[in-house]
């Protein structure tokens, strides 16, 4: 699990290969962000290509009040998520010639840090 700091840009990247460990294009391709509920917050379906089958997005880690812009979320939960530090989960996903999907997740442990001394 990777640690992002809220207000923070990390870069997200991935590396899609076949079912032969060959790295390959896919035909598309998308970038997800989603809330501890697992609600989508965040869509990009035209990352940025590097090379051949590597892909990378910019994303910005969210505040709790954009997270729940996105989302239908209750009080409690987005009081809950000022208390504690919470996760957001990162998907890419490629889809092959044969429209088979390949995806790729991780967790990131969204913190915050306050300025100064």
């Amino acid at each position: 699990m990777s640690t992002g700091i809220i207000g923070n840009t990390l870069r997200f990247e991935v590396e899609f290969q076949d079912y032969d460990n060959v790295t390959t294009d896919p035909e598309d391709v998308y970038f997800r962000a989603y809330n501890m509920k697992r609600e989508l917050i965040y869509e990009d379906n035209n990352p940025n290509k590097e090379a051949d089958g590597k892909y990378f997005v910019d994303y910005e880690i969210p505040t709790t009040e954009e997270i729940a812009e996105e989302t239908d979320l209750s009080e409690n939960y987005i009081d809950a998520l000022d208390a504690e530090n919470d996760v957001i989960y990162i998907e890419f996903e490629g889809v092959l010639v044969a429209g088979h999907s390949i995806k790729s997740r991780m967790r990131v442990q969204r913190e915050w840090y306050p300025l100064g001394g």
